[in-house]
C-alpha cells in the first residue's frame, strides 16, 4: 500500500484501469465459456423435434398428395387413371413406410 501512496496519479490510473481490463477480460471469457455451452445444449435439445417435426411434414405431404390423387380418380369418369397413377401410388406407398420406420425410430 505505500508503493501506492508514493505513486504518481499517472501510475495509479494505469493499474486501477489494469486491473479493470483484466477482470473484464476473464468476465468476458466466462461468459463466451457458458454460451457456448449454452448453445450445445439448445443443439442437442433442437436436433430430435426438429427432426420428427420435418419427418412428419413430409409424411403429411405424401399422404395428402395420395388422398388428392385417390379422390380425383373416384370422381373421374376415366378408368386408365387408375394405371396413370399406379406407379406413383407405390412411390408414395414405399416412401411413407420408410418415414414410419425413422418415426418409429426417433420415438423410442
Amino acid at each position: 500500500m505505500t508503493l501506492m501512496r508514493n505513486a504518481t496519479i499517472t501510475k495509479k490510473i494505469t493499474v486501477v484501469f489494469g486491473v479493470i481490463l483484466t477482470v473484464s477480460t476473464i468476465t468476458t471469457g466466462v461468459g463466451l465459456w457458458h454460451l457456448k455451452e449454452v448453445e450445445s445444449s439448445t443443439k442437442e435439445l433442437m436436433e430430435v423435434p426438429l427432426a420428427k417435426e420435418r419427418i412428419v411434414s413430409d409424411w403429411y405431404r405424401i399422404v395428402y398428395g395420395g388422398s388428392r390423387r385417390t379422390l380425383a380418380i373416384a370422381k373421374s369418369e376415366d378408368k386408365s387413371l387408375v394405371q396413370f397413377f399406379a406407379e406413383d401410388a407405390a412411390n408414395s406407398t414405399k416412401e411413407v413406410s420408410g418415414i414410419l420406420k425413422k418415426v418409429e425410430a426417433l420415438l423410442t
